[in-house]
């Protein structure tokens, strides 16, 4: 028995409530005798009727576990003993605030590369192997374009590209008595000969030599028949049927177009380091370089710059590292000599001389097309080759104002 007294409850009718065991109320005292007669009454029937009720039994902490598909030995999710989820956290990597993505590649990896691409595309473009590539590398592996062109008019696409819609099979001929070589001008049935699809045709050591001193320059698929003004592409069927008994030029060949398909990205550039075979790929657009240096690492151990391919130079940004290699040289008269007698590729900043011809320039490590008077886009001029009207041109003045920059930091 307990008592419980309240202050709700302080006056002169109530003294005390008087409780049971299980804590139901079955009696109260009073002074006042009528009125706590009544009140006692009342009392006692409130609290019959409370134990006639039945208690809802209580639920188990099992039963409660086992409603929500746990039994309670099995749930340890509030476990104080389980670091799981703390070690988890600790021991993640992070990357640092300045580090960029990139990924190395290795020549089978490019070719790996530059095969699924096409592969990607010939379903979509409905054409060869052969003419896929071509078409590709003429728009510079940008798929979005290609397929806008050829969706719109897929015969201007490739005829702007130097190929026909259904090329004939290629074949080295010979037994033709009205064939001469517009090259050598022999003739005769026991003269082999190859043309493209344009129909210009030449002996076969004619083309040969031709193709040849083209891969040595550093050329691959852009190189077109020999034809004057003729701009059909010779293709790498072609070119490997060609030079299928020169293998040291087909070779070098090869290599050339693994080289062509690098440098024609923006997003992939070739390790400094003398002698490394491995591309690297980075997403970095040019126009973050300002602020970003995207520092990146060849599986060779060479730590260097995207940008400008220089040796790692953080925190550095890539403009005044350009700045202070620049000034460095200064005293020196070849500097001097450089900037009276040359141009950079507005492109790739490659040193150019021009010792004769039109003004139409072609850079020959980038291939990019510009003017020598006013440094502009050459797409922009037609056919104005030894005249320019465009030095006022936006494009021109910032092209040139890009030079003239870079040229001040030689004084």
């Amino acid at each position: 028995m307990s008592d419980y007294q309240s202050d709700s409850y302080m006056d002169e009718d109530y003294d005390e409530f008087v409780y049971s065991e299980d804590e139901s109320v079955i009696s109260i005292s009073s002074d006042n005798s009528h009125h706590g007669q009544a009140r006692t009454r009342a009392a006692a029937a409130a609290a019959a009727t409370i134990q006639s009720q039945p208690s809802a039994p209580a639920q188990s902490q099992t039963q409660y576990s086992a409603d929500y598909g746990y039994e309670d030995e099995e749930c340890d999710f509030f476990d104080d003993n389980d670091n799981d989820f703390e070690r988890a956290i600790g021991t993640r990597p992070t990357k640092k605030a300045w580090a960029v993505d990139f990924k190395v590649y290795d020549p089978d990896g490019l070719s790996a590369t530059q095969k699924a691409t096409v592969d990607r595309m010939m379903p979509l473009l409905a054409t060869s192997r052969g003419t896929t590539t071509l078409l590709l590398r003429c728009y510079l592996w940008r798929e979005e374009p290609l397929v806008e062109d050829f969706i719109a008019d897929s015969e201007r696409t490739l005829a702007k590209s130097g190929l026909v819609a259904h090329p004939k099979s290629l074949r080295i001929e010979s037994g033709n008595d009205e064939f001469t070589c517009e090259i050598c001008f022999t003739s005769g049935a026991d003269e082999q000969y190859f043309g493209l699809t344009c129909g210009h045709s030449f002996c076969t050591d004619c083309y040969v030599t031709y193709a040849a001193g083209k891969i040595r320059e550093g050329e691959s698929w852009r190189i077109r028949c020999p034809a004057p003004k003729c701009k059909t592409l010779l293709g790498e069927e072609s070119a490997r049927l060609l030079l299928a008994e020169h293998t040291d030029v087909l070779d070098r060949y090869e290599v050339n177009l693994t080289r062509s398909f690098v440098n024609d990205l923006d997003s992939f550039t070739w390790c400094p380091a003398p002698n490394c075979q491995y591309a690297v790929e980075c997403l970095v657009p040019r126009s973050a370089m300002m602020t970003v240096i995207p520092t990146v690492n060849c599986k060779c151990g060479k730590a260097f710059c995207f940008g400008c391919k220089v040796d790692d130079h953080m925190p550095a940004p890539c403009y005044l590292v350009d700045k202070w290699l620049k000034k460095c040289k200064d005293d020196s008269e070849t500097a001097n000599w450089l900037k009276a007698n040359t141009k950079e590729c507005t492109k790739c900043k490659s040193i150019i001389e021009k010792n004769g011809g039109c003004n139409h320039m072609t850079c020959r490590e980038c291939q990019h097309h510009f003017c020598w008077v006013c440094m502009g886009p050459w797409n922009e001029h037609g056919q104005q080759f030894y005249s320019c009207n465009r030095f006022s041109e936006d494009s021109s003045k910032n092209a040139r104002d890009s030079v003239s920059k870079s040229r001040a930091q030689l004084e």
